[in-house]
């Protein structure tokens, strides 16, 4: 009863918030999972052209990839240019939840959409703490992790140990900072907020999604009509050949991305595309949970390889005799 009270309180207000021009914020039911990462939006829906704002992503660890004291949510808000990230000690992901929606004013009914598993946690949620790389700021082996040379690996063997640590892909070291993914994650869960809010998107890497480096990828794929009986959902790592997957087509040209050794002879290339279908899933508001209907998109990625390249054009395509497989 009680939650039906707020959820009638909500309703009531929101009509009047936008009246007066004040954004709401709210929990997307978009998500994009990478992973053992499940990323959330927490948006700012403006009133008439102001549109969608993604200033806040909160990434959860799923349960079945985490052991000991590993740090199993991430908050990240942008402040200004920059991006700032907190975590916390407990494990709870719901205390989490709670956590963030204190922070953000969240009504019940939106940080009831997270991805996390409710328990019987109560009382004041803990303060998130600031994050650093991978464990928390004032942790000594963030001085360690900050200056090491290898910091990816050493980062994976304490997530392995239960250190109260995090392998997250956005921390990695790659040709893509920390911010531009974070850039460009809140730009997809922008886009697909505005998109009709119904898209899952599962994607078995974010390290190139950068947009002056990395894969490029194709178009969005044509959403057909809602079935009225969707196919079940499929896991993660399913090559969409079953009946219902819709292409949205290769990157057009320059398709590729291509890079290759100093002096020559090997040359790497790789390409993404877009597949999208009606599924059915779970969905959950705090303790209830039925069947629902969500808009699934997969990342397909085509790389090749060849050793004997004489030269590696930057946007491809991969030289002849290239050895090329698919990842999803």
């Amino acid at each position: 009863m009680r939650y039906l009270k707020q959820l009638t309180a909500l309703v009531a207000f929101a009509p009047l918030a936008t009246a007066i021009g004040q954004p709401i914020n709210r929990v997307a039911d978009s998500r994009i999972e990478v992973g053992p990462w499940v990323y959330h939006a927490v948006y700012t829906s403006g009133v008439g052209a102001a549109g969608v704002t993604v200033d806040n992503l909160v990434a959860f660890a799923k349960s079945s990839a985490t052991s000991g004291n590993n740090l199993v949510g991430i908050w990240y808000s942008r402040n200004g240019e920059a991006w700032e990230a907190k975590s916390w000690n407990t494990a709870d992901a719901t205390e989490i939840a709670k956590s963030i929606a204190q922070e953000l004013n969240l009504e019940e009914s939106e940080w009831g959409k997270f991805s996390v598993t409710p328990t019987a946690f109560s009382g004041t949620p803990e303060t998130p703490k600031e994050y650093s790389g991978g464990v928390l700021a004032d942790d000594p082996m963030a001085f360690v992790l900050a200056s090491s040379v290898d910091r990816d690996a050493l980062v994976q063997f304490l997530v392995a140990t239960g250190y109260k640590a995090a392998d997250v892909e956005l921390d990695k070291s790659d040709a893509c900072t920390t911010g531009r993914k974070l850039d460009r994650v809140s730009s997809d869960l922008s886009t697909m907020i505005s998109d009709g809010d119904v898209t899952i998107r599962t994607m078995s890497t974010l390290a190139n999604s950068c947009e002056l480096a990395g894969t490029p990828r194709g178009p969005a794929p044509t959403r057909p009509a809602q079935p009225a009986t969707p196919p079940a959902w499929s896991p993660p790592g399913t090559v969409p050949t079953a009946p219902g997957w819709t292409p949205g087509g290769w990157p057009a040209g320059p398709g590729w991305y291509c890079f290759g050794t100093v002096g020559g002879g090997s040359c790497f290339c790789s390409r993404d595309q877009r597949w999208g279908r009606w599924e059915s899933t779970t969905c959950s508001f705090l303790i209830w949970s039925w069947t629902c209907t969500r808009w699934h998109e997969i990342i397909e990625r085509e790389s090749c390889n060849s050793n004997s390249a004489p030269a590696c054009p930057a946007g491809g395509p991969p030289p002849p005799g290239s050895i090329c497989d698919f990842s999803y």
